[in-house]
C-alpha cells in the first residue's frame, strides 16, 4: 500500500517535469526573449513574474518527488528520471529568468529605477 502511494507521487512528479515545459513558450509569448526582451507594461510583466514563480515551484516540486521516488524504477526508468530532472533544471532557470526580468521591470517602472 506504501509502496503504490509513493510511485503515484512519483509519477506524478514525473508528469510535473514534463507539462513544466509548457511554460518555456509561454514566457516567449509574453516576451520574456528575443531581441529587445522583457516585458512591454505592468501587467505583463506581472504576468511574467506569476510565470517565472509557477515554474520554479514547478521545477522544485517536480524535481524532488522525482529524486525521492527514483529507487523504484528500473534502469531505463533512472535514465527517463534523469531527463525529467534535466528538463525540472531547465523550467527552473527559465522560471528564475522570467521573475528577474519582470521585477527588473516592476522596479523600473515604479520609479525605483531612476
Amino acid at each position: 500500500m506504501e509502496k503504490d502511494r509513493a510511485l503515484a507521487r512519483f509519477q506524478a512528479g514525473l508528469w510535473v517535469c514534463w507539462f513544466s515545459l509548457l511554460i518555456l513558450p509561454l514566457g516567449v509569448f509574453l516576451g520574456a526573449v528575443g531581441m529587445c526582451a522583457g516585458p512591454r507594461s505592468k501587467d505583463g510583466a506581472a504576468a511574467l513574474l506569476s510565470l517565472g514563480f509557477c515554474g520554479i515551484v514547478a521545477a522544485l516540486y517536480g524535481g524532488f518527488t522525482v529524486l525521492r521516488g527514483i529507487r523504484l524504477g528500473t534502469w531505463p526508468v533512472r535514465i527517463f528520471d534523469a531527463l525529467s530532472l534535466c528538463s525540472a533544471v531547465l523550467v527552473g532557470f527559465a522560471g528564475w529568468l522570467y521573475s528577474l526580468e519582470a521585477r527588473d521591470y516592476l522596479y523600473y517602472v515604479l520609479g525605483r529605477g531612476h
